[in-house]
Parts: C-alpha cells; sequence; structure tokens
C-alpha cells in the first residue's frame, strides 16, 4: 500500500482504481465535493496520472513529430496541452507535455506511465531519444476559485505569478497551474511520501479557506459544465477531434504528426457530425444518454452527455449532430425521451461563467477581512 493510499483508508474515501492506482472516487459527498471547487478549494489525489520521462538530443524533435500540437511554441518551465492520435487521426489520450530544462514531461490521466512509454517507445524511428515511466511519481490537484491563495501559503508568493501552463520546481515537488474545468487549478508531482506530508500540511492550512477533500468521481460534473476530452463520456460515440470540436489542440501547419494525414482527408470530405451543447428547455429527467435528437421529424444526431447542473439550474448536455445542424443558438429541436419529445436549445460551452472570473488574486482574498472575496462582493460595497 503506498503513502496516499493509506491517507485515504484512515480518512475513510471510498477508494477506487483508474490506471492500475487506487485512489478516491469520493469522500462521501461527490456532489458537495463539485460545488467545493466551484466555490472555494478541492483537493484530489490524481496520482492514477500516468507520467513519462522523455530525455535526449533528439527528444524535442521526436515528440513534436508525435504529439498533434506543436512544441515550439513552449519554452523551460512551460507546459503543452495537445493529444496523442493513432494513424486514423483518433484520440489515444490526451495529455500535458513539460518543457523542463534537458527532458521532456508527459502527464496523462487515461494511460498508465508504462504503456504510455511503451506506446512511445514504438513510434521512435532513428532519434536518439530515452523513454521512461516515471511510476515513483503521484499527483495531488488543488482546484477551485481560492486555490491560488492556499498555493501561496504552501509554496510562497511566487505561485501568484505563475501563468496558465507554467509550472515551478518548489523543493522536491514540481507545481504546474493547469485545468480542465474552467477553475483556478493546480497539480503538485512528487514523490508519493511528499505528497501524503503535503496533504497533512494543506488540510491544516486549508481549514479557513474551508477547503474540502474528494476524489474524481467530482469529475463527472464539472465536465459535464466545461466539457474536456473524457472517453468515459465521449469516447463511445467519437474520438475524432473534428468531431469534437477539439481541432485547437492540433497543429495542422506542422510537417507531421501522427494521424495528421487522416484528419487532413477528414476535413476535405467533410465531417459529417460535430459535438455542440444543449439546455434542455423543460424536464430533462427522462432524457437518457443515446436518446435521438429531432429536427421535427428526421433524426439529426443523438445524445452523448447528459446531467443536472447545479450551476445553471437546468439538464444540460452534448449532442453529436449532422454537421448541418451542429450550431449552437439554435431552437427547434427535441430529443426523443422515451417516447415523448422534449425541446432543447443548442447552446456554446463552457456553459457556465466560472466563478474564477470574478476573483482576481491581486484583489481578492477569502480569508484577508481587509479584502473583499470576489468581484461580486467588491462591486456590493
Amino acid at each position: 500500500m503506498n503513502p496516499m493510499e493509506a491517507v485515504h483508508q484512515a480518512a475513510g474515501a471510498t477508494l477506487g482504481e483508474r490506471n492500475g492506482v487506487r485512489i478516491p472516487l469520493h469522500y462521501g459527498e461527490p456532489a458537495a465535493e463539485h460545488q467545493a471547487a466551484r466555490k472555494n478549494i478541492l483537493m484530489v489525489d490524481y496520482s492514477h496520472f500516468g507520467i513519462v520521462e522523455v530525455q535526449g538530443d533528439e527528444g524535442y524533435d521526436f515528440l513534436n513529430r508525435v504529439v498533434g500540437g506543436d512544441l515550439s511554441v513552449i519554452r523551460d518551465e512551460q507546459a503543452l496541452y495537445t493529444v496523442l492520435l493513432d494513424d486514423k487521426g483518433q484520440i489515444v489520450t490526451d495529455l500535458y507535455v513539460l518543457c523542463d530544462d534537458e527532458r521532456f514531461l508527459l502527464l496523462t490521466e487515461w494511460v498508465k506511465g508504462d504503456t504510455l512509454a511503451a506506446s512511445l517507445q514504438a513510434l521512435v524511428g532513428e532519434e536518439a531519444v530515452e523513454i521512461a515511466a516515471q511510476n515513483q511519481l503521484g499527483t495531488l490537484l488543488f482546484e477551485g476559485p481560492y486555490s491560488w491563495e492556499l498555493m501561496a501559503e504552501l509554496f510562497g508568493f511566487d505561485v501568484l505569478g505563475l501563468p496558465f501552463l507554467e509550472f515551478m520546481h518548489v523543493d522536491d515537488v514540481t507545481l504546474l497551474r493547469a485545468g480542465k474545468h474552467g477553475e483556478f487549478s493546480y497539480k503538485v508531482l512528487g514523490p508519493r511520501e511528499s505528497l501524503a506530508e503535503l496533504w497533512q500540511r494543506a488540510l491544516e492550512a486549508g481549514a479557513k479557506f474551508d477547503l474540502k477533500t474528494g476524489g474524481i468521481e467530482f469529475q463527472s460534473r464539472s465536465r459535464l459544465e466545461n466539457p474536456c476530452w473524457d472517453p468515459a463520456l465521449a469516447g463511445e460515440f467519437t474520438r475524432c477531434p473534428i468531431e469534437l470540436q477539439l481541432q485547437w489542440a492540433v497543429r495542422y501547419d506542422k510537417d507531421e504528426f501522427v494521424g495528421k494525414d487522416a484528419l487532413l482527408a477528414k476535413l476535405e470530405e467533410g465531417a459529417a457530425q460535430r459535438v455542440v451543447g444543449f439546455l434542455v428547455k423543460g424536464d430533462g429527467a427522462a432524457a437518457n444518454i443515446g436518446d435521438a435528437v429531432y429536427s421535427g421529424e428526421s433524426v439529426i444526431g443523438k445524445v452523448i452527455t447528459l446531467g443536472w447542473s447545479e450551476g445553471v439550474q437546468a439538464h444540460i448536455g452534448q449532442a453529436l449532430l449532422d454537421s448541418d445542424y451542429a450550431y449552437a443558438g439554435l431552437d427547434g429541436y427535441a430529443i426523443d425521451a422515451s417516447g415523448a419529445r422534449v425541446a432543447i436549445s443548442t447552446v456554446a460551452i463552457p456553459f457556465l461563467q466560472n466563478f474564477s472570473f470574478l476573483v482576481n488574486p491581486a484583489e481578492h482574498s477569502y480569508v484577508d477581512p481587509s479584502r473583499p472575496k470576489s468581484l461580486l462582493e467588491q462591486q456590493a460595497q
């Protein structure tokens, strides 16, 4: 049993397995854990992340040939979010690529480190590279509108100036500012023994922030409202970045990357379907994933994600629609929910304005009574 698992068992967390690692699914209140990530701070063990190190004189050339994004846009202590595709242009996994001095670190939540390392090794041509899984490392997530304030207390005020998709080394851990749910978000990478100690320190320091511990089940609610690549949600229906509106994660002007030819062919012939967000106008409780979407009497697609959003106060989701119908801001569509038509409107995503947009580290504070907590409180004064 690793040190982090022992911490969670002692605290009564409900554990599950992802990528061969036992991590918390929840700490008893998945809905409240999601709200903590939206309103203050949530701390989660993300040690299911696969982490791979790529070194060598031609490490950059190799990775830039393999991943969909363009590594030339990042420098030391910067990260790139991108995707790894197969030869058919289908998403294998999304990942962060960290440029760290003489090496690159790759982080993914969907593939074991050993599996990712083996997949990359199979793509090596004549490049001089060394690829190794970093199984000794774990990851903690701190997410929420005031996570920056806790990070500054734990790691120093330099955290406040850390831009999105950049990282810093502090003692024996690496602090990366990156997230998929629209809130301030930080991932801390380090030896599991160090993370177990950090977990306890964060619990003590985070009490005044109303810090909540949680598990990965909060993602289902957060990713309903802020859609991102999640094979457990959309992967059953499509893994094509064009259909998923994830083309921004690839760069077609690169000389080559795995899957480029297949994507270009898809663009030339035209994608038959694309994903668009929708809002259920009435009661969506009877609707289900997989339900047909209608325009008049014509079936134009199907529901691929669906759920109730506390933030929006409505049932929301994504539909994979025929491309001619896949535009935001349209009425007149309906879901066939158990034989009854339920009206929907297509909408742009994300579905809500994250509270973090109303929090400025230079002006606001959760714990300093001399400063307003957010722009809303500031305007009310």
